[in-house]
């Protein structure tokens, strides 16, 4: 099966920290000739350092999603509502859990984030895929999948690298 990648000019990719979104979002990116916008550079006036408030990260997510074209992604429910109202398609990019461990500690080892590169630091991201997967958090997957259900938006779940690049493949 196909899919006609002009039917989809705003998508937003969500997940957990370690899923692959921010790959997958450069990817998509590139093929689709879309700008992407990640909330970790929303959220942040100094990269993972100081932040903005709840109530500019909301007003930027409102402007970015009222362009013709977009790419979001983010792991974010709190300031990032209308990415997933605004969307076409919502991509949840559900990878094991284990697998997000790995590419976390990975990040921490080779030191490639602008995160304070740290075991601590390192240790609470890893918390928060758990949060992520097992409870109803703000930032959660049960808080993604009723921003899908609210607003009724088309969405496709990818658990892999496999399927993350069959569903590049399906885009003509």
């Amino acid at each position: 099966m196909r899919i006609n990648k002009m039917k989809y000019k705003k998508i937003h990719i969500c997940g957990t920290y370690g899923s692959g979104k921010t790959t997958l979002a450069k990817r998509l990116s590139k093929k689709l000739n879309i700008p992407y916008y990640s909330y970790d550079d929303i959220k942040y006036i100094i990269k993972f350092t100081k932040k903005r408030s709840v109530e500019e990260r909301i007003s930027m997510v409102k402007k970015i999603t009222s362009k013709p074209k977009f790419i979001t992604e983010g792991a974010w429910s709190d300031y990032g509502e209308e990415s997933f109202k605004k969307a076409d398609l919502i991509i949840l990019v559900k990878t094991n859990p284990i697998k997000c461990v790995y590419q976390i500690i990975k990040r921490y080892i080779k030191g490639d984030r602008e995160i304070k590169n740290d075991f601590q630091t390192a240790f609470i991201i890893l918390k928060k895929v758990f949060i992520y997967y097992y409870t109803k958090d703000t930032i959660s997957l049960y808080s993604h999948m009723n921003l899908i259900k609210k607003h009724k938006t088309n969405f496709i779940i990818l658990k892999n690298n496999h399927e993350i690049n069959e569903f590049l493949e399906t885009l003509k």
